[in-house]
């Protein structure tokens, strides 16, 4: 027995110890539902990323427009306490394994996002597409998520039937940034 220990029942009048659990670990209970264990990929994400603008910039031009697959902005490096997550040139990189999720805004056009893999040159995953209207203009959000694999290179990528200028977003002015991309990853340790 040691200190931070937890012991639950694993039968009838039978204690089994489970250690302590690491840093971002919540306790849950197993694939079977029949005995707790220490995992991640539930509770806060690990790490936050997104595309960022100054104030009173858009978030750019949806071309090309064909229904090609191009390059989504991811620029920032919002949260990353434990340093889990390396971001260059829209190129991420997360330490282990894991899983991320994705929301892309999109204004008066048809958007669909997917997470690609660099590394392997494969597609992992694609996400619910949103479409935003042009007559009256409208936005939408194209969401999704995947696993992803520990030392891989990932990238957003998004696909529009329309080429706008501010197709990936328009600018509020308020004053602060403007926020057109966010990825969130839970890893597992």
């Amino acid at each position: 027995m040691a200190a931070g220990d937890l012991f639950y029942a694993s039968g009838p009048k039978v204690l089994t110890r489970l250690p302590k659990g690491a840093a971002r670990r919540t306790l849950r209970m197993d694939a079977g539902a029949t005995v707790p264990e220490w995992g991640g990929g539930n509770g806060p994400a690990d790490a936050v990323l997104e595309d960022q603008k100054p104030s009173g910039t858009s978030g750019g031009s949806s071309a090309p427009g064909n229904g090609a697959w191009a390059i989504h902005t991811l620029n920032t490096k919002v949260y990353d306490p434990y340093s889990l997550m390396a971001l260059v040139s829209n190129v991420f990189t997360p330490a282990n394994d894991g899983r991320v999720e994705w929301q892309v805004v999109a204004h008066a056009i048809p958007i669909q996002v997917r997470l690609f893999d660099v590394t392997a040159g494969a597609e992992v995953a694609i996400g619910i597409g949103g479409h935003g209207n042009s007559s009256p203009d409208s936005g939408c959000i194209a969401v999704g998520g995947g696993g992803v694999v520990g030392g891989h290179a990932y990238r957003l990528e998004y696909r529009t039937g329309a080429t706008r200028a501010d197709g990936l977003g328009v600018a509020f002015g308020f004053g602060s940034i403007e926020v057109y991309a966010r990825l969130k990853y839970w890893g597992d340790a």
